[in-house]
């Protein structure tokens, strides 16, 4: 898991691949790495082979994959036939499944108002994924706020439409912003935000 820290802080977009027409484009941008929020249990697992050829991390937006079940046996599929980096998903249920089998786990936190965000982080620290998908990620002084409170890395998401988003949600404490903008995947070392909280998790991992 380490080298996803270390990748995200010099190449701190994730490439939101929604449609298969976008896959070519994920393929060729320095973005190191992906989440696959398309396709079905028929094609995810090929699409996710072909970016582990080019070296890229490999997410499943679980809730986004058509065929695929909310429960332990999906998580267990997804893990030994589809055989993704991590998944992302708004159910704790799953992320607890995704620990066991050895996953990386992105859950996602949506910042509808101050009860929504004091649930889903009850919810997050129960379960304890790797990261946290914080939506929308253009909020910045939320995201400090959240920061603030919550230990585990923070990755903006949802509405991240410009260069100035991205460099205001990394300014903010988060390691990442996943989008699915095809011109925001080409940002890399240019960015100079955000690589300090990558430090703090490649630390606190050793």
């Amino acid at each position: 898991m380490a080298q996803l820290w270390r990748w995200l802080a010099t190449s701190p977009v994730i490439a939101v691949v929604r449609s298969s027409d976008a896959v070519s484009e994920a393929l060729a941008a320095p973005a190191r790495c992906v989440l696959l929020a398309t396709g079905d249990i028929a094609s995810v697992g090929s699409d996710t082979h072909l970016f582990h050829t080019r070296g890229k991390i490999v997410f499943l937006h679980t809730d986004l994959i058509a065929g695929l079940g909310g429960d332990q046996a999906a998580v267990r599929f997804i893990a030994r036939r589809l055989k993704p980096d991590g998944i992302l998903t708004t159910h704790s249920q799953l992320i607890q499944a995704a620990h066991k089998e050895g996953l990386i786990t992105i859950q996602s936190l949506f910042l509808l108002d101050s009860l929504a965000v004091k649930n889903g982080l009850t919810a997050v620290l129960k379960s304890r994924p790797a990261a946290v998908h914080v939506l929308p990620g253009i909020l910045p002084r939320v995201i400090r706020e959240i920061k603030a409170t919550c230990r585990l890395p923070l990755i903006a998401g949802g509405l991240i439409r410009s260069r100035r988003d991205v460099e205001e949600a990394l300014a903010a404490g988060a390691v990442a912003c996943a989008t699915g903008k095809t011109r925001l995947w080409w940002l890399g070392e240019e960015l100079p935000a955000g690589t300090g909280a990558v430090r703090e998790v490649v630390g606190e991992e050793h």
